[in-house]
């Protein structure tokens, strides 16, 4: 299943080439996720490097399957919203830490877990 995984992707790559990178927080993702697919799908098919991740989602927009694009991003819009609290956002929406993990010169290492 990686559908959820490929759409969290792109929304990370995506605030992180926003505006270099200022808004590339964990609150940020999860609301951005939320945004309704016209407005969502438009905004992130401005970013050409993150086309290959979106091409599945927004051709399934475009052709009107509604319930398998659900079905595609439910995963991955549930469970980040289950991180949605004004206390996580506070902590995690300063300019302290960012989620570019990716960085050679600030690496980090994301460690997110749950009580079963």
């Amino acid at each position: 299943m990686k559908s959820p995984i490929n759409f969290l992707t792109a929304i990370i790559w995506y605030l992180r080439k926003y505006n270099g990178g200022e808004f590339c927080t964990l609150p940020h993702v999860i609301e951005l996720m939320q945004t309704d697919y016209d407005n969502l799908f438009t905004l992130l098919r401005t970013e050409k490097e993150i086309e290959v991740l979106i091409n599945p989602f927004v051709s399934t927009y475009l052709n009107d399957v509604m319930e398998q694009l659900e079905g595609q991003i439910a995963s991955a819009k549930i469970s980040m919203a289950r991180l949605s609290s004004p206390q996580l956002y506070f902590v995690l929406s300063g300019n302290d830490f960012t989620i570019d993990i990716n960085s050679p010169i600030e690496p980090k290492i994301v460690c997110m877990g749950n009580n079963p």
